[in-house]
């Protein structure tokens, strides 16, 4: 079996990637989860305040809402992207 550090390949994952944390997580604080979010080129971070290491069960509303935001930036960037080569968006 091959182990692989997955920090060390964060730099060549060129997707958009969305780190969202809870500002009271005692498991993974937020300050590092911010960290692991610049790892990647195009990575976003989001902090949901008054919550812990769950924000999908403990803000569903507030996490659903963030996601539902990056994909809509994604679907922007995705068209504005493909306008500019003569593309349709899938």
């Amino acid at each position: 079996m091959v182990m692989v550090n997955l920090l060390t390949i964060c730099e060549f994952i060129i997707m958009a990637v969305l780190v969202i944390a809870g500002d009271n997580d005692a498991i993974v604080p937020a300050w590092n989860a911010k960290r692991l979010a610049k790892l990647f080129p195009n990575g976003q971070f989001h902090i949901i305040r008054d919550c812990g290491h769950l924000p999908f069960e403990e803000k569903p509303e507030e996490f659903a809402m963030e996601i539902k935001k990056f994909i809509q930036q994604m679907q922007n960037a995705t068209c504005v992207a493909t306008e500019s080569v003569g593309f349709m968006p899938i």
